[in-house]
């Protein structure tokens, strides 16, 4: 299984190559001039490996279309790639906001007091990693 992606923040002097530099070692691509990381990368990507070398040096390359396939082959999202690239800036990017579990429950149409209870139940069972109770332990 392959190691979680740290997704670029944005806001610092992280750049698009620095950022995947440090993805790629991390998930063991070996980017020494004679380690093959950046052939293998770039088979699995589809991008050229000249592209991918100019991309490590922040030499260009960087474009939507690139940094798609960046995002698919590591599997993570676009728009953080984007923003560290400059492409969209930051302000532009939706952030998510936090609902109450009332208002989660009320956005799935679950709106009876026993149907709540019983998705929260549920919802409770299968956080619960207590291995007595049936779950597994981290």
């Amino acid at each position: 299984m392959k190691p979680q992606a740290r997704l670029p923040q944005p806001g610092g002097a992280l750049t698009v190559g620095r950022w995947l530099h440090d993805e790629l070692q991390r998930r063991g691509y070996n980017l020494s001039q004679r380690g093959g990381g950046r052939r293998a990368f770039a088979d699995e990507s589809g991008i050229p490996q000249a592209t991918v070398s100019r991309l490590l040096r922040d030499d260009g390359g960087a474009d939507p279309a690139t940094l798609g396939k960046v995002a698919q082959a590591l599997n993570v999202p676009l728009t953080p790639l984007l923003v560290l690239a400059g492409i969209i800036p930051e302000a532009e990017v939706e952030r998510p906001t936090s609902i109450s579990t009332d208002e989660a429950l009320a956005a799935l149409g679950i709106t009876r007091p026993a149907h709540k209870a019983a998705v929260m139940s549920m919802v409770n069972a299968l956080l619960d990693e207590t291995p007595e109770r049936g779950g597994t332990s981290k």
